[in-house]
């Protein structure tokens, strides 16, 4: 990853290692929707299908639900919009869930790196990232799931 300000590699804030170390929690790339390096790429699946298992049994149930995160109730007023009666049918807003993963790094101590980065790509494929790091990745792995899962009041 290449810091474009700078005009250097991006380096860990704990290690001072270019690029990829034991420190890296996420590189969220906000504009293609995924999680592209980093211990999170472990957890990613699993965030967007609580997302989505949340929302579809809220729908099913046709109970009003109290989402106590501004991020999730934009999420879940978009998908109600989209939802069309059918199990399949729930479509999470991909943009919305990404500011979600990164306000939950922010929250639960990730060190969000600074500058303005760039991870390869051709011409035209430049991404909009988030580059994050932890001294204990795992543990802010477990935070952002945990915190997840409460905010959605579902079983982990």
């Amino acid at each position: 990853m290449w810091d474009e300000d700078a005009g250097q590699a991006v380096t860990c804030p704990f290690c001072g290692q270019d690029d990829v170390c034991d420190h890296l929690l996420a590189v969220v790339d906000k504009s293609i929707v995924e999680c592209r390096h980093g211990r999170f790429t472990n957890y990613f699946g699993k965030f967007l299908t609580l997302l989505e298992d949340a929302f579809a049994e809220a729908m099913e149930s046709g109970e009003p639900v109290d989402w106590g995160d501004e991020l999730i109730r934009e999420m879940w007023s978009d998908s109600v919009d989209d939802y069309d009666n059918d199990p399949n049918g729930v479509a999470i807003n991909g943009f919305l869930a990404m500011r979600l993963l990164v306000s939950l790094l922010q929250e639960s101590d990730g060190v969000e790196y600074s500058g303005n980065t760039y991870d390869g790509g051709g011409p035209g494929l430049s991404s909009a990232l988030s580059v994050f790091y932890a001294e204990d990745p795992e543990a802010v792995c477990n935070q952002v799931m945990a915190t997840l899962v409460d905010r959605l009041h579902v079983e982990h």
